[in-house]
């Protein structure tokens, strides 16, 4: 009996590659992973689908990521929404491809073409210098409603609502041990 788990996966994968060819991505089945020309391998997981009460359907997935400068798999997850299950899948792909696959293509390039940011660390018991660079990708405004326009604002805080290293910038000290390991 074949296992439904592995069927699972192997749809999964074939929606995946599909979506990454439509978005110009060329990639490849090496057995269960897909490989991208920058030799990123991507395996994708169903982690829950659900008919939602307006007839939509919500989707969330994860896409384990392998690479040679990757030290361990790399998860990434998706959270999307649509009007069937494979529209759903599709969009947290859609999404995650236009986003986050771009920052982690360009981790792994030589040359960024993108945002970046780059700091300085001593290792606190040798003394060792090192640096440590921080891909920042394309930016994505998520927010459930328009922020209230403050009493005074200069021009420079009136260029925009959002700060494209803001997330990074204010979540820093929770990544701390990772940038220094």
């Amino acid at each position: 009996m074949p296992d439904p788990l592995e069927s699972q996966t192997i749809a999964l994968q074939g929606l995946l590659t599909h979506t990454l060819s439509e978005l110009g991505i060329a990639n490849r089945h090496e057995g269960e992973r897909i490989t991208l020309d920058d030799g990123l391998q991507l395996l994708p997981f169903e982690l829950r689908t659900e008919a939602r009460s307006d007839g939509n359907w919500s989707s969330s997935t994860v896409i384990e990521v392998y690479h040679p400068l990757i030290k361990d798999v790399l998860f990434e997850y998706q959270h999307s929404a649509g009007s069937s299950l494979p529209e759903a899948l599709r969009s947290g792909f859609r999404s995650w491809a236009r986003t986050d696959l771009v920052t982690l293509q360009q981790a792994v390039q030589d040359e960024l073409e993108c945002p970046s940011l780059s700091m300085g660390y001593s290792d606190e018991q040798t003394g060792t210098e090192y640096r440590r660079q921080v891909v920042l990708g394309p930016m994505a405004h998520y927010q459930q409603h328009s922020p209230e326009p403050p009493a005074t604002q200069t021009d420079d805080e009136a260029e925009h609502d959002f700060c494209p290293c803001c997330l990074f910038t204010n979540s820093m000290d929770a990544f701390s041990d990772v940038l220094k390991g």
